[in-house]
């Protein structure tokens, strides 16, 4: 579990760093980003992993129950952000 969470916080540290020093070239590549179905799956997976990795974890700090309400809703409300985002691709066809 501790390695699980050096390597979150390695990468968290290395896009921030990434982000201050080329901030031109991340608003230019997310200018160019255009919002697809894969791309949508993508996003989904990675924050349903975050939030699962967040409330594995949550047990092992010292606020244990507020970490794992966070977890549960970012995962309850990407769940819920899909099946909102499929219900208006539906009406829209």
């Amino acid at each position: 579990m501790t390695e699980m969470r050096t390597v979150l916080g390695s990468i968290v540290c290395l896009i921030s760093l990434f982000v201050i020093v080329f901030p031109k070239r991340l608003l230019r590549a997310a200018k160019s980003i255009t919002i697809t179905t894969p791309l949508r799956f993508i996003a989904f997976v990675v924050r349903i992993l975050l939030g699962t990795i967040i409330t594995l974890v949550a047990g092992s700090t010292q606020f244990p129950q507020m970490l794992q309400i966070i977890g549960i809703l970012l995962i309850v409300s990407e769940v819920t952000a899909l099946r909102a985002a499929a219900d208006a691709e539906a009406v829209r066809l």
